[in-house]
Formats: structure tokens, C-alpha cells, sequence
């Protein structure tokens, strides 16, 4: 123990006596997310039809999305059915889809194939980025000239893909954005609701629009003002709390850099501080599905597809262990123990 202490008292002077980063006790602790995710993932693999796909194209892109932003791979075996995987399913039903020329559903496209590592250039014949580029309106600077969710995804789409976005569409987006900090769904709509909210912020944070930009900064309010007594969010506040909206209100968080466990965050539910993410995984069943809302099961694969990114994604309150910091803090385990 002697020898131990010695060596420990060494460190201590090599790297300073200042705190050790580890994850504050009030924290959702990441591995339960990472658990929540893989039962959600494993459910979303049982759903799979013979043809690789999730039966609905934008649910099939979205998950494909949503699951290679984890690190794993939409064209993969473990994600193959009969021969046929996430990415092929997707592939087959793409012409269709995106010929449309809708900003939205191209957008929806383009993100699981950029993120998938495929050439958004060649797939399935088309030029993604080409088809979204051509929606875009330099006049008004929108994508979808009614429609700011859709805009939100074209912006995303070209921001994953590594494509410069249009300083006029930033502009925009920024545009629809109400007094109240929120944004709604209607481009030129006075509305506003918490899903259109997250996933905007999100997509201007993809874009470049930092977190203390002034309007970023009304969004944050915006959402803390939407929050309910249970820790997590309704389409709106007169909705009860459901899956999609928490977690595109913590998407949108967290690409500002908020921390949405910390203490302004939590509610008091029963004696017990809930967080939002603990919120969150309470709408997970028992077979990994996300249920809509408490009193409805909806529609448990968009669901799920609005969920994971939520819960793949890095918090701030996420601290990771530096390399050269783990000999410490075992040291510090064998002292302790």
C-alpha cells in the first residue's frame, strides 16, 4: 500500500491536483443510453421486411441514418434481411422517392447515404446533392417554400454531407423563427411547437450557427418554457409528453452545447428528480420499442428513429476520461477499495 501511495503522490505531482474529470452523480449514466439504444436498434432489426427495409421509405432512410451516426453499418449483415440490407432496401425505393423533388425526402436521403460513407453523387442513379441543390430558391433562400421542417433537413442533409450551405438559407430559417423563440412547422406561420424547434436547431447548428447566437439562445429559453412537471416535452405545452418531441427537444440541446441534465433541467416527479433523458427512456417498452406518448403506442418506428440520435449522441455532461489521466484514477480505485 506504501509503494502504491508513493507512486500516487508522483502522479499528483506530474499532473496537478486539479479535479479529475468524471460524470457528475446527476447524470443519466451514458451506458444505460448506449443500453436503451441497442434494444431500440435490436427491436427496429426485428421490423425489417424481407426486402432489407423498414416497410415506409422515410422511416427506412431515417433509421439508416440514425444507426450508421452510431457507427454501425446500414449495408452490413447485421443489418441485412434474406440477402438484403438497410442501405440496398433504401437504394431500390429511392427513385421513386426523391424524384418527387421534395427538399424534405431528398434531404432524408442524402443524410443516410452521407452518413452511411456512400456517394450521395451516384446512388441509385441519382445525384443527391445535385436533386437538393435544385430545390433550393435563391430568392427566398428556402428549399420547400412552405415548410420549415423540410427545410431544417436540407440543411442537415448538406451539412453531414460535407456541402457548403447556402448563407441565405441559414438566414431564412433564422427568419421563421416567432417571437417566443420557437419555430412551427408552416413557413410564414405564426405557430410554433417543439419538434420543429429541435430539429431546426439542430440543423442550424450543423450549419455553423453557434449556440450563443442570439436566436439560439431564445430557442434554449423557448424550450425550458415548454418543459413539463415530467421532465420531458409534448408537441406543445398543452400536449402531454411524448418520445418524438423530448427527443428532438434534447437533439436540439445538445447541438447547442446545453446540458439538458443539468439541475435547471431535472423535475421534481414523486420526491424523485427525473432528467429529461430518464424521462426519455421511460417511453421505451419492454420489447425496445418507443412508444409515442404514455397513453399511446402511435407510430413506435418513427419513434424509435427520432429517438436514437438523442440517444447515440455525446452530452456535455458526457466528461471523457483523458488517455493520460487513466493510470490516476486507477490508482485512485486501488486506494479507495
Amino acid at each position: 500500500m506504501r509503494v502504491i501511495f508513493s507512486i500516487w503522490l508522483a502522479v499528483l505531482c506530474l499532473f496537478g491536483t486539479g479535479s479529475l474529470p468524471v460524470r457528475a452523480t446527476t447524470h443519466t449514466p451514458a451506458s444505460l443510453r448506449h443500453r436503451s439504444w441497442q434494444r431500440a436498434a435490436a427491436w427496429l432489426h426485428a421490423q425489417q421486411q424481407p426486402d432489407g427495409s423498414l416497410g415506409y421509405v422515410g422511416v427506412t432512410a431515417a433509421v439508416a441514418y440514425d444507426i450508421a451516426l452510431a457507427g454501425e453499418d446500414p449495408a452490413g449483415p447485421t443489418w441485412s434481411m434474406n440477402g438484403h440490407s438497410l442501405l440496398a432496401a433504401l437504394e431500390t425505393a429511392t427513385p421513386a422517392y426523391v424524384d418527387s423533388g421534395d427538399a424534405g425526402q431528398i434531404g432524408r436521403v442524402l443524410l443516410a447515404v452521407a452518413a452511411a460513407g456512400a456517394d450521395p453523387r451516384h446512388f441509385a442513379g441519382r445525384d443527391l446533392v445535385a436533386l437538393l441543390q435544385a430545390t433550393y430558391q435563391p430568392a427566398t433562400g428556402l428549399y420547400n417554400r412552405y415548410n420549415n421542417f423540410r427545410n431544417a433537413l436540407a440543411l442537415e442533409a448538406l451539412a453531414v454531407a460535407g456541402r457548403p450551405v447556402p448563407g441565405a438559407a441559414v438566414t431564412a430559417l433564422l427568419a421563421q423563427q416567432q417571437v417566443n423563440g420557437g419555430w412551427g412547422w408552416q413557413v410564414g406561420g405564426s405557430g410554433v411547437d417543439v419538434d420543429s424547434t429541435g430539429l431546426i436547431m439542430e440543423a442550424l447548428a450543423g450549419a455553423g450557427v453557434p449556440g450563443t447566437h442570439p436566436a439560439m439562445q431564445k430557442a434554449i429559453a423557448f424550450l425550458h418554457s415548454q418543459q413539463k412537471a415530467d421532465g420531458g416535452w409534448g408537441t406543445m405545452y398543452s400536449a402531454a409528453s411524448n418520445s418524438n418531441s423530448t427527443a428532438l427537444a434534447l437533439r436540439g440541446l445538445i447541438a447547442c452545447g446545453v446540458d439538458p441534465e443539468a439541475a435547471s433541467w431535472r423535475q421534481e416527479v414523486a420526491d424523485t428528480e427525473v432528467t429529461p433523458v430518464e424521462r426519455l427512456l421511460r417511453f421505451q417498452e419492454t420489447d425496445g420499442a418507443y412508444r409515442y406518448s404514455d397513453a399511446l403506442a402511435g407510430s413506435r418506428l418513427m419513434a424509435a428513429a427520432d429517438v436514437l440520435p438523442a440517444l447515440s449522441a455525446s452530452y456535455p455532461g458526457d466528461v471523457a476520461l483523458l488517455e493520460h489521466l487513466y493510470f490516476p484514477v486507477l490508482l485512485r480505485r486501488s486506494l479507495t477499495h
